[in-house]
């Protein structure tokens, strides 16, 4: 009898784990925590053209590198839209013991963090955007290249073995660089400088990129190679530059993806003083390689831009893991495929598929090879 009764209920699991799992639904009532790191809003260029260049006349009141009102308004806005989508989620005042945010050390990516914070604890009932953000008391914590690693991108000292690996990858890409010479030569008319490869066009779509993403009017010269050639050209070099080979991509996104493990399965074990919401704020580099981490590659990350990810419970069928990207503050949201895993990505199966991107020590690795 008991044989027969556990016969019945192995079959029973196994027919409901076949018609459940490909037929899950993942909404409010499943959410269990979120993690969002994101990118930094726009921004001014970080090489600011002379005023009567070929650029036009462009004035960056500024400086280089700082966060313009429309990047102000932009996280402003992606505030507004997680605040509308985790409204049943997340306490309408700040309590600390429910979220976490961070920031790298730049004044860009913190002011960044304070914008999306008005907009999410937008409590006063604001409907359009001023300069006079609404004050917040969520502390903001200073990620100092403790998840976010975007820093080691361009330092020559602070990982040998990613420096090393670098250069691999950009005498590869530089390698195969084909096809563009007509782009190269068009530029070196307006560039102000001489282009000859896939590495010199980064300062001049730098520029172009910005203009763009501040409702600011291109060059005449612009519409033949921007976007479409420039940002092709421009997927390949920050490739190269950051996760050009599995080496590199455990050192920068090793870190953000341990993190998500951590998060993620405290949550399911119900460690109640894991933190159920985090937010974190970054820069293209960081969020190219977290991409990298978590299967997306060659994605150009624009301002504003976001990566969300869900942990989701659904009775008798266990865990699962959700991917979404945000788009310019929150306009578009998009389900995105976590590597090979399935749609949803059970829990195991996300951990299991992203557990060699994380390396057992940092510092030593990075020092391995020497």
């Amino acid at each position: 009898m008991v044989t027969k009764l556990w016969c019945f209920l192995t079959f029973i699991f196994y027919v409901v784990s076949i018609t459940v799992y490909p037929n899950v639904t993942l909404d409010s009532t499943s959410l269990k925590a979120v993690n969002v790191f994101f990118r930094h809003g726009a921004r001014t260029p970080l090489v600011v053209p002379e005023l009567k260049s070929k650029f036009g006349k462009i004035h960056w009141s500024d400086g280089p590198g700082i966060l313009t009102k429309v990047g102000k308004q932009k996280m402003f806005e992606l505030g507004n839209v997680l605040r509308r989508r985790y409204k049943n989620f997340l306490s309408p005042y700040y309590f600390p013991g429910e979220i976490y945010v961070s920031s790298t050390p730049v004044e860009r990516t913190k002011n960044s963090m304070k914008s999306l914070l008005a907009g999410l604890y937008n409590t006063q009932g604001f409907k359009f955007w001023s300069d006079k953000i609404p004050a917040t008391l969520v502390p903001i914590a200073i990620d100092d290249n403790v998840i976010d690693k975007s820093m080691i991108i361009n330092s020559q000292t602070a990982c040998p073995l990613f420096k090393s690996e670098q250069k691999k990858a950009v005498n590869t890409a530089t390698a195969n660089d084909k096809g563009f010479k007509d782009v190269y030569t068009y530029l070196s008319l307006f560039a102000g400088k001489q282009i000859s490869g896939m590495y010199d066009i980064f300062t001049t779509w730098d520029i172009l990129e910005c203009l763009a993403h501040n409702n600011r009017k291109l060059p005449y010269w612009a519409s033949p190679v921007y976007p479409e050639k420039m940002s092709q050209i421009t997927a390949k070099v920050l490739r190269s530059l950051i996760v050009g080979t599995d080496k590199m991509l455990k050192i920068v996104a090793g870190p953000y993806i341990n993190e998500l493990h951590k998060q993620f399965t405290e949550v399911a074990e119900k460690n109640s003083s894991q933190r159920k919401f985090v937010i974190h704020g970054g820069h293209d580099f960081s969020m190219t390689a977290n991409l990298g981490g978590l299967g997306t590659f060659e994605k150009i990350v624009n301002p504003g831009d976001a990566i969300i990810m869900e942990l989701h419970e659904i009775p008798f069928a266990g865990f699962f893991v959700q991917m979404l990207y945000a788009e310019a503050g929150g306009s578009n949201i998009s389900v995105m495929k976590i590597g090979n895993c399935g749609q949803p990505c059970s829990l195991h199966s996300f951990i299991e598929i992203t557990k060699d991107v994380i390396p057992a020590n940092w510092v030593k690795e990075c020092t391995s090879y020497l």
